[in-house]
């Protein structure tokens, strides 16, 4: 199972509690052997949006590991060529998560920026 989560910008300074909510519905009846998280601010998805910094992505990765067991942290949804040696590089963060690789232009999935991606990421 996947199990999304993320905070509304509205959200940001309650994170914690809105977070726990939905990491406690999500994972009620779940089987933490076969969960992996995916976590992503709704604040920075879509074009134009500013994406989460390391700091901030890194601090939401640790509660969500403490709060959950440990439990795998990918980063969803957002993994593309510019942020994926800043994401490889914390070290709760245990992957991420492809969508697609052109938001502009001609939009949709790649292969070879696809791999470019997987690439920085296992790289850097």
């Amino acid at each position: 199972m996947l199990l999304c989560i993320g905070e509304h910008a509205e959200e940001q300074d309650a994170w914690q509690e809105v977070l726990g909510h939905q990491l406690d519905a999500g994972l009620a009846a779940a089987d933490p052997a076969r969960t992996v998280i995916a976590y992503e601010p709704v604040w920075s998805i879509g074009p134009g949006k500013t994406p989460a910094d390391a700091p901030y992505i890194q601090k939401i990765a640790r509660f969500v590991k403490e709060r959950t067991g440990g439990l795998d942290v990918v980063y969803g949804g957002g993994l593309k060529a510019d942020n994926a040696r800043m994401l490889a590089g914390i070290p709760e963060i245990d992957g991420g998560l492809i969508a697609l690789t052109r938001f502009a232009g001609e939009i949709g999935f790649y292969p070879e920026e696809y791999l470019e991606i997987v690439d920085l990421y296992l790289n850097a």
